[in-house]
């Protein structure tokens, strides 16, 4: 947007906009007149000659005599716009934005930028312009003066109307076009036509099948009796494929190829990352040879091209998005960037789809299926046994020797482990779509419906199944990740494993400390050991998963037939509906359509004929029109199903809302550790006698501290090195102390009773709240709403109400900004004017530099006072 810094009106207003002035040609001017250009123009004032518009050599000049006054006054001295003299303290003196010191070439301190005067009044030039520019400040915060920002530059601006439409048409409109038009072709491309020729591959049997035959394939469902939703309609033939009718055949086969591309490029993208770890040392260390080898004309000519590029780069920072059309441009050539709408990714999309196609052609068939199968154990296999890791079994010397091996590492190690690294992820992935799996059969019968065999699942997977369990799966271990760094790390000592997780905080912010620690784990292991620990790894979280939902879901609706003396689940129809039931009443038959048509004119007809008790007449006529009106409107409303649904599922919402809000507002965190602190204490000191191995002195002393102060943040512990992330309690243990004895079979009871403790706890309230509801409310998201809501509400009112005028402020100020926010653009845009936005294209064009000059405006300011 435009910095208002003057105050200029009529021709000088048409020739440097408010707030933005360029030393650029004006009236007659050549590019040869501006070559010599160093300095930046000071605005025009009213009145101005052309002859007066302050060229830049007389910028210079003036430049030139100041710093001769400063020389002449002294070193301790410099010299102001005004010709007075200040001290200059360079040891006292410090930039009030930054609050440092320090007077260099590069980044000078200078003052004059304003009307302050004294310390306050001294800035760094790198500071001043980054402040204004970037922050889009016009004014300084503490004299309210106006910044006078420059354009250094060596062009001609457009005088007349014509040349300045002319001149944007070819250098705003045209480009800024063809920016779009990229973009809405690039991500068509990246986003819809390679996904939809992968999925056209893998359901490539009902492109080409007959015109007799493929009707019959699309609309089986309806025909065979198969559910709507199912994902393995029968053929004409009768055989089985993935496919079904109408959009949800069209919904796979995007989804399917969302899928493989969303893989694809994230680990093309990871293997970049990967291999930019690896020449970072590899580039490092080689700088440092060539450094200390290296002349002093040599270091000396670095030393003056990084100081040219950072010169280009404070160039290119200040001409960001400080402008309107700045902004628009970096706007778009981001959204280029995140989408990879460029020419460069034409060849990565041709390998693409060089390699899914036949691989979803094979996914397509069974023999394919299996082949691809058996390449892959085949791989595993050959790679275990042509490329053998030698197992670090010290888990104290993993990290030290990781980082020794990441030194002398070859492109073939780096390959290996990153193919280690990656079927990690995908076992992590599979791990995910398991556990959404067991999340639908535990809820079954009672909440869902699950198939009534293996082979009926599998017949009904689809990508949009098999999306959503990795979804479910994926959110499950968000929390189960959630817990290990909030309750179990508090609760533990570091890196104790209970089984079924571990208490360890993975907080790594730094890429490079996240790809040490990874580089730590797979540095001596193969992919085959990697499912081997897979599937164990399986058997434990989805026991533990599957316990965890469906027991409580069996005591309740045990609870429920034992109130209702009706038995298990007394007379509910399992699984429960989802959500309330809506009776379709016709409203054609309750004289609703009389109430509508209501005519109105006939009964008005007598009293405008009688002008004495019109008017009173008339007020008493619409009255009970409006009234009835307003009978018959609420009638076919309450009678229409559509509207009861809408206003119960909006009920839902803001419950759902609510209940969310009340679960981050809530101090939900210090109640389950203050409960659990005693519990794990208990049971490590009386029953499995570990004390000393679970829990260290130091974390204990930090939760009890905590927990007696009244702090919202959570406790704060000391930080761990990233080699402590992978040794295990039993080799960190403090001096002194000796690994217990049948220390695998104690910490195995310890897991289950811990397990079984906390998840009573943790399901004793809903169930206890949810058992006697179900008997009135016998749908399941209701149940479940209503059930959050009323817990919350019991134990807080004041803090639910809060909670719940938050989310629905928040619902409101969602619903107005999304009608409001074009409006903001509209008069955002209406603002600019047309030689702003020619000067503001020029300047992005021609990559003028912008930069705060000196403030020249005190005369004028003490004459208009």
């Amino acid at each position: 947007m435009s910095f208002p810094t003057s105050r200029e009106s009529g021709a000088a207003a048409a020739a440097a906009p408010p707030g933005l002035e360029c030393a650029l040609p004006r009236g007659g001017g050549t590019p040869k007149a501006a070559a010599g250009n160093t300095g930046a123009l000071p605005s025009t004032k009213h009145g101005a000659k052309p002859e007066h518009l302050g060229l830049a050599g007389d910028e210079e000049r003036r430049q030139k005599q100041q710093a001769q006054q400063s020389e002449t006054a002294g070193p301790g001295f410099r010299t102001d716009a005004n010709g007075t003299t200040e001290r200059d303290h360079d040891d006292e003196m410090e930039c009030w934005i930054c609050r440092f010191g320090g007077d260099t070439a590069q980044n000078p301190l200078i003052t004059n930028v304003c009307k302050c005067r004294g310390s306050v009044g001294w800035v760094h030039r790198e500071c001043i312009d980054a402040w204004v520019l970037s922050q889009r400040r016009s004014n300084c915060p503490s004299c309210g003066a106006a910044y006078k920002i420059f354009a250094i530059g060596e062009v001609e601006l457009p005088q007349t109307c014509f040349e300045q439409l002319s001149f944007l048409f070819w250098e705003l409109f045209l480009p800024l076009c063809a920016k779009a038009l990229v973009l809405l072709v690039g991500s068509t491309i990246n986003g819809f036509v390679v996904p939809w020729i992968i999925g056209v591959a893998f359901y490539h049997k009902y492109f080409f099948l007959g015109q007799s035959e493929a009707p019959l394939a699309y609309n089986a469902s309806a025909s065979t009796g198969i559910n709507g939703t199912s994902l393995h309609p029968s053929l004409a033939e009768g055989e089985s494929d993935l496919a079904f009718s109408g959009v949800w055949f069209w919904l796979s086969v995007m989804v399917y190829g969302w899928t493989w591309v969303s893989l694809w490029r994230c680990t093309a993208s990871v293997w970049g990352k990967w291999q930019e770890f690896f020449s970072h040392t590899g580039l490092m260390s080689t700088t440092a040879t060539a450094t200390a080898t290296a002349t002093e004309a040599e270091a000396e000519d670095e030393e003056g091209e990084e100081a040219e590029e950072e010169d280009d780069e404070d160039a290119e920072f200040g001409l960001g998005p400080s402008t309107t059309v700045g902004t628009l441009h970096w706007t778009l050539d981001a959204a280029l960037e995140w989408t990879g709408s460029s020419r460069k990714k034409l060849i990565p999309r041709m390998v693409e789809l060089g390699v899914l196609v036949p691989v979803s052609v094979l996914l397509g068939h069974t023999p394919g299926q299996a082949l691809l199968i058996l390449v892959l154990a085949a791989g595993l296999g050959f790679g275990r046994f042509l490329y053998p890791r030698k197992r670090i079994t010290d888990p104290v010397l993993r990290f030290t020797e990781a980082q020794e091996y990441k030194e002398g590492a070859t492109a073939l190690d780096i390959a290996l482990w990153y193919i280690a690294y990656v079927t990690e992820m995908l076992c992590s992935i599979l791990l995910s779509t398991f556990a959404g799996v067991v999340v639908h059969f535990a809820l079954s019968p009672y909440l869902l419906t699950f198939p009534a065999s293996l082979s009926a699942l599998i017949g009904e997977l689809s990508p949009i199944r098999v999306l959503a369990y990795w979804l479910i799966g994926f959110f499950c271990c968000l929390v189960l990740l959630q817990v290990e760094a909030s309750i179990l790390f508090p609760l533990f000592a570091p890196n104790v494993q209970l089984y079924f997780a571990r208490s360890v905080d993975m907080d790594v912010e730094d890429d490079g400390d996240y790809w040490s620690v990874i580089l730590a784990q797979v540095i001596d292991v193969d992919p085959l050991r990697i499912v081997v620990d897979f599937v164990c790894l399986c058997c434990i979280e989805l026991t533990v998963l599957y316990v965890f939902l469906a027991a409580p879901l069996y005591v309740m609706f045990t609870a429920y037939g034992a109130l209702t003396e009706s038995g298990t689940s007394g007379n509910l129809t399992l699984p429960l509906a989802s959500g309330f039931p809506v009776a379709i009443v016709g409203p054609g038959g309750d004289g609703v359509g009389a109430w509508l048509d209501f005519d109105l004119a006939s009964e008005l007809r007598p009293l405008v004929d009688d002008g004495s008790e019109s008017l009173l007449s008339l007020l008493v006529c619409l009255a009970c029109y409006l009234a009835r009106l307003s009978r018959g409107v609420f009638a076919w409303l309450m009678d229409n199903p559509y509207w009861l649904n809408c206003a119960a599922n909006a009920l839902i919402v803001f419950g759902a809302g609510t209940a969310i809000f009340c679960m981050r507002r809530f101090p939900m965190k210090r109640m389950q550790l203050k409960v659990l602190r005693g519990v794990v204490m208990f049971l490590a000191r009386h029953v499995v006698h570990l004390e000393d191995f679970l829990f260290d002195e130091q974390h204990l002393s930090i939760l009890d501290s905590w927990l007696r102060s009244d702090a919202q943040s959570g406790p704060h512990f000391p930080e761990v090195q990233l080699s402590a992330y992978l040794v295990p309690r039993q080799c960190s243990l403090p001096p002194g102390s000796a690994v217990p004895r049948y220390l695998r079979l104690r910490l195995l009871v310890f897991s289950c009773l811990f397990f079984a403790a906390s998840g009573a706890l943790f399901w004793a309230i809903p169930l206890a709240v949810m058992t006697p509801l179900l008997i009135v409310v016998p749908y399941s998201v209701p149940l479940l709403c209503v059930s959050v809501n009323l817990i919350f509400l019991v134990f807080n009112p004041r803090m639910y109400f809060d909670a719940a005028n938050e989310f629905m402020l928040l619902c409101v100020l969602f619903v107005f900004g999304v009608l409001l926010q074009p409006l903001f653009i509209c008069a955002s845009l209406w603002q600019l004017s047309l030689p702003q936005l020619v000067l503001e294209t020029m300047e992005f064009d021609h990559k003028l530099r912008r930069m705060v000059g000196v403030y020249d405006d005190e005369a004028e300011d003490a004459a208009h006072s």
